[in-house]
């Protein structure tokens, strides 16, 4: 405690101190002597208790007291004096003196008691200042209406959130009006009146009342009535909130739980909840339909296993969610389902498990037919790496068998063998296309065609080569189907899916082939966007595939024909020759019931295309120079020899950096420049690049064994005149070269 003591007499301080050292324990005295020191003190206010001379020098007690409870009115001070003078006394009370106490030394003993006395009633007119305040500030603040008013309803307190909700300013303009008159429903106030009479409290008494501007509210009371001390009916208190905006609330949720309860009926997924015992108590339909189907349970039962599982085993954890996987077999379907729940807790008590289950049946036919598209990709990328080796090979056995083939004079026997050789290469060739075809880098041929003429025209070719007892049927309403494709593979295509159909009716059927454009919203591929598709269907009535093998025929060599029925390569040149033009192929079967080839190709609006016929003549040259650029040994070897014949002057090279040297060289010389695509320390594209800074007109032809796609090809030709794939047929080839040097 810190005392400040202001006394001019430095005994009478001594004696102040010596009193309540006594009784009082801790103090700290704060001693002031003049006028500086006391308005530093008060400036500091540290203090609890003032301790002061009525008679000082450089002021009077009573301006002292004066000073001290402006600043710090619950602060006590204790006025000490000499005099004994009444009249001074009385003034100082009424200034605020909490106590005086005369200077002698019987009175002084009394000093320590007075100031326990002044400091206990400091405290409490503290305590009932704040509390005071406190009740205010909880009055003035509370977001509810607090009020007092008579019994008859005359408004005699109202707090500013009341005032607010009744839409009045200040408090005498609610005083103009009976709660009688608020009331929308008049008797709803004789019902809170009779209520609070019998009881002396209401709580939760809801009604309709209204603002002073007449518009209604949705109202909640709580009244308390008061008696007097004779039991009469005083007055009441009351707290009032306005719940308009619970009521509609209310509304809300109601509505609420009824489009939630619609989504729940409605729910994509299936959803049900089982209570502790195993009982189920909320299931949607699509669940009761899955359940239905799994465990033959409906809403209500009790369910503990799904397919011999206990129901925990299907619990499921966040953050790394597994679903489990459930599936059911029967003699019409074979249906997926996957399966998750997570448990109820209340509090610290489980209720129950809710769960969700979800047919995946079509999510999983669709993931099989992903994977088997990406290993047919991955294969095909194989397939194409090994195209070039394999047509650099092809390239010098089917052109130097050729060449034999033109020589006259060989004995009957020597031809019939170089032709098995050429006819065995030209097989090999063709299959090599036939993998190319399936990893969808083959060489394609587009131009625009009707589509439906063209079925017509193939049909009835496919009439002539299948039994008889084999029947095809074409339907289709379109009178023109334009599509951008390369004729000679989508014949190849029909005719694989025709001779498929035929050998899956060993006994005879009918084979339906339908054409129709069609606009797809729900794509049956991941890859395949939305929108118009021109769609072939191929249909058999034969035996069908099973749903193991069904996954595996577009993959190449995959074959279920006995030995020396086929290469297996069949199907899977369909699959690439399709996705090669940009559609998809799907399949559907079912043993003993058969097949449908279901093909999606992309519709064009160009002009169909007029299909000018190749070259049949072997052109021969000039004795023009034509340097070869070719890394291979036996294709350059067979291209010297190969133009030698077609009397032409030939310089050979094995890579573009000596070919630049030899065409600086003999720049003069060189008609036509014949390269390699791909060749070590610098490629063809390079190399022509260079040529053309040397020559901007030089006449360059590449050769490849890596198969062009369209797109690289148009690329390509804005260096090379001519782009020429191995194998190539040594007409070609001559035709080629004598258009650009001949121009003709």
């Amino acid at each position: 405690m810190k005392v400040l003591l202001i006394d001019d007499n430095p005994d009478d301080r001594v004696m102040v101190k010596m009193e309540l050292n006594e009784v009082l324990r801790a103090v700290e005295y704060v001693e002031v002597i003049d006028e500086n020191e006391f308005a530093l003190a008060l400036d500091r206010g540290d203090f609890d208790l003032v301790i002061t001379d009525f008679q000082i020098k450089w002021a009077s007690g009573l301006d002292i007291l004066r000073r001290v409870k402006e600043r710090y009115p619950e602060k006590p001070v204790l006025m000490f004096t000499g005099t004994g003078n009444e009249e001074v006394a009385v003034e100082a009370m009424k200034s605020g003196l909490d106590d005086y106490i005369l200077k002698s030394p019987k009175h002084f003993k009394r000093l320590p008691a007075a100031v326990k006395t002044v400091l206990q009633k400091s405290a409490l007119a503290i305590k009932a200042r704040e509390a005071e305040r406190k009740y205010k500030d909880l009055f003035e603040r509370l977001p509810v209406c607090v009020y007092r008013s008579t019994v008859d309803g005359d408004i005699i307190e109202m707090n500013p959130s009341g005032l607010k909700i009744f839409g009045c300013i200040n408090l005498n303009d609610i005083k103009q009006y009976n709660f009688k008159s608020l009331y929308v429903h008049p008797e709803d106030r004789k019902r809170l009146l009779n209520a609070l009479i019998q009881k002396g409290f209401v709580t939760d008494f809801k009604t309709e009342m209204k603002r002073i501007d007449g518009k209604a509210f949705f109202a909640e009371i709580h009244a308390t009535l008061k008696r007097d001390i004779e039991g009469n009916p005083q007055y009441i208190d009351g707290i009032l909130d306005d719940i308009t905006g619970l009521i509609e609330t209310e509304k809300e949720k109601t509505e609420l739980y009824n489009i939630l309860s619609t989504l729940f009926e409605h729910l994509p997924e299936g959803v049900f909840f089982v209570d502790s015992n195993c009982k189920l108590l909320q299931i949607n339909p699509l669940a009761e339909e899955y359940l239905q189907y799994l465990e033959g349970i409906r809403a209500g039962q009790t369910i503990t296993t799904i397919q011999g599982r206990p129901l925990e085993d299907y619990i499921i954890s966040p953050p790394n969610i597994l679903w489990h996987e459930v599936s059911k077999k029967t003699d019409t379907d074979n249906r997926i389902f996957e399966l998750g729940g997570r448990k109820v807790v209340l509090g610290d008590k489980i209720v129950g498990i809710v769960f969700l289950i979800r047919d995946v049946t079509e999510e999983r036919k669709a993931e099989e037919k992903l994977q088997s598209q990406e290993k047919l990709a991955a294969v095909g990328q194989l397939a194409a790496g090994i195209a070039h080796d394999f047509n650099n090979i092809l390239t010098g056995i089917i052109g130097y068998a050729e060449m034999l083939m033109a020589e006259e004079g060989l004995p009957y026997y020597v031809k019939k063998r170089i032709d098995i050789i050429l006819q065995s290469g030209l097989r090999a060739a063709n299959m090599v296309k036939q993998i190319l075809d399936f990893s969808r880098k083959s060489v394609s041929e587009e131009a625009v065609f009707d589509l439906t003429s063209f079925l017509k025209e193939f049909i009835r070719f496919a009439k002539r080569v299948i039994p008889e007892n084999i029947r095809i049927d074409f339907s289709s309403e379109l009178e023109q189907c334009k599509v951008k494709a390369d004729p000679a593979k989508i014949q190849q295509v029909f005719t694989n899916l025709v001779v498929n159909a035929k050998d899956a009716m060993p006994d005879g059927g009918n084979i339906h082939i339908t054409l129709r454009r069609e606009h797809i919203e729900t794509s049956p591929f991941a890859e395949m966007p939305p929108g118009n598709w021109i769609v072939i269907e191929f249909t058999d009535k034969g035996s069908g595939i099973p749903s193991d093998i069904l996954s595996h025929i577009f993959e190449p060599f995959f074959t279920t024909k006995p030995v020396g029925h086929g290469t297996g390569l069949g199907l899977s040149q369909v699959y690439g020759i399709i996705r090669q033009h940009g559609g998809f192929i799907d399949v559907r079967s079912k043993v003993g019931y058969g097949t449908t080839f279901t093909i999606f190709l992309p519709i064009t609006e160009e002009d169909i295309t007029i299909i000018r016929k190749k070259h049949l003549s072997c052109p021969q040259g000039r004795g023009e120079v034509i340097l070869i650029v070719e890394d291979n040994e036996e294709v350059r070897s067979f291209l010297v020899t190969f133009l030698t014949e077609l009397q032409y002057r030939t310089i050979s090279v094995s890579n573009g950096l000596e070919a630049l040297d030899v065409y600086q060289q003999k720049r003069s010389e060189i008609s036509l420049i014949l390269t390699d695509l791909v060749m070590p320390e610098m490629s063809g594209m390079e190399f022509c690049k260079k040529i053309r800074e040397l020559h901007r007109d030089a006449k360059i032809i590449a050769i490849s064994g890596y198969p062009l796609m369209s797109e690289d090809q148009k690329y390509m030709l804005e260096c090379f005149d001519r782009i020429v794939n191995k194998p190539f047929e040594i007409k070609d080839m001559a035709v080629v070269i004598s258009e650009l040097l001949h121009n003709r």
